[in-house]
């Protein structure tokens, strides 16, 4: 029988092989989500799809009183048909309007000198010192414009190229998509299967929470997203601006920024409005997308998302200014739905505190579920 300080040293030094086995294989799985990042991102892409698209798909199995293999077919059908018509449509329309606005580039830049020029002469009557009035040199800013116009018009054409590739992976994603939808009963009955029965009700209340939450934020994201897309588009055209095409995805897809990002896209279709037309049409182009931002992202997006989400319009302003706080542009993406979830888990647990005739008192969003 071995003596105890013997006995010590073999446990310490099991505890110290436990440890670096451990740190061991945390490397070793970590080097494997790195390797298969590209298809793990896949697959997470494809479940927020099949988040996003769930409450459609209980929609049609209620309304027409159909199975769900069914419902599933009949929504991703429609939005392999919405693919078909961003890839072989939209997306090639966008390239050539870009395509025009960088053979158009030097045309429009060129009044740019003479109303600087005029701009120069006003600093000088004004008395500005020559050092001051050289910032504004017609010929440097005309030819810097020049250049940075089709800088930016290759790189916007860039964009929409690399859009166009990725559709390829987007039918990967709505394939792996359609079997996480097909299975998702299944799917929630396996972890139900894994979980303690002691906090199964939790667990599953848990993930309900979670799924309503961030799908509703996501569903309400991308009706933003097409809302001020198809907007500032229509503004593009129906200023005369042109450009309608490559303009409304810039700015659909600039949602994906908060707060900024829509304030920043709008930039290059204020710019051409006045450089297609007059300072005074800019204005007016200004204007209208600014109420057209204030009154998604204001007035209807935090409405819409409390309803989705179970929050107060206030909480959900709250929660987005918080989490900008806190964590910068992933709190702004992630601030509203993680506060959903902590507020629902939150009364969930308070609620469960309370004596039973006082339960029915609160109403906790998604408990019906």
């Amino acid at each position: 029988m071995l003596d105890p300080l013997t006995l010590r040293i073999l446990r310490i030094f099991l505890v110290l092989g436990i440890v670096a086995l451990s740190v061991y294989l945390a490397g070793v799985f970590i080097g494997i989500v790195f390797l298969l990042f590209d298809v793990l991102l896949l697959f997470l892409i494809a479940w927020m799809l099949a988040y996003i698209l769930n409450p459609l798909v209980r929609g049609l199995m209620s309304d027409l009183r159909i199975s769900r293999g069914l419902a599933v077919f009949g929504v991703y059908s429609g939005l392999l048909g919405i693919f078909i018509l961003l890839g072989l449509v939209i997306v090639p329309a966008a390239v050539v309007q870009v395509e025009q606005l960088a053979l158009a580039v030097p045309e429009l830049v060129r009044p740019v000198p003479g109303l600087l020029q005029s701009w120069e002469r006003l600093i000088r009557d004004l008395g500005i010192p020559a050092e001051a009035s050289a910032l504004v040199d017609p010929a440097t800013i005309g030819q810097r414009l020049g250049a940075s116009g089709e800088l930016i018009t290759r790189s916007i054409v860039a964009v929409l190229q690399g859009i166009a590739t990725g559709l390829t992976s987007l039918l990967l994603v709505l394939v792996l998509s359609y079997f996480i939808s097909a299975d998702w009963d299944r799917l929630n009955a396996a972890i139900n299967l894994v979980v303690p029965a002691g906090v199964r009700k939790e667990v599953s209340f848990f993930f309900t929470t979670v799924d309503r939450t961030v799908g509703g934020f996501l569903r309400v994201t991308a009706v933003q997203m097409v809302i001020l897309g198809v907007g500032t588009g229509l503004v593009a055209w129906a200023s005369g601006t042109g450009y309608a095409v490559p303009l409304g995805l810039l700015n659909g897809l600039s949602v994906l920024v908060p707060l900024i990002g829509p304030l920043v896209a709008m930039i290059p279709v204020v710019a051409l409005a006045g450089l297609t037309g007059s300072w005074f049409k800019a204005a007016v182009v200004a204007a209208v997308l600014l109420a057209l931002q204030f009154v998604i992202f204001n007035i209807m997006g935090p409405r819409i998302m409390g309803t989705s989400i179970g929050l107060h319009p206030l909480l959900v302003l709250f929660a987005l200014l918080a989490g900008v706080k806190v964590a910068g542009l992933w709190g702004a993406l992630f601030g509203i739905p993680v506060a959903g979830i902590l507020y629902s888990m939150g009364l969930y647990l308070y609620k469960r505190t309370l004596p039973e005739e006082d339960r029915s008192k609160i109403t906790i969003p998604g408990e019906e579920l």
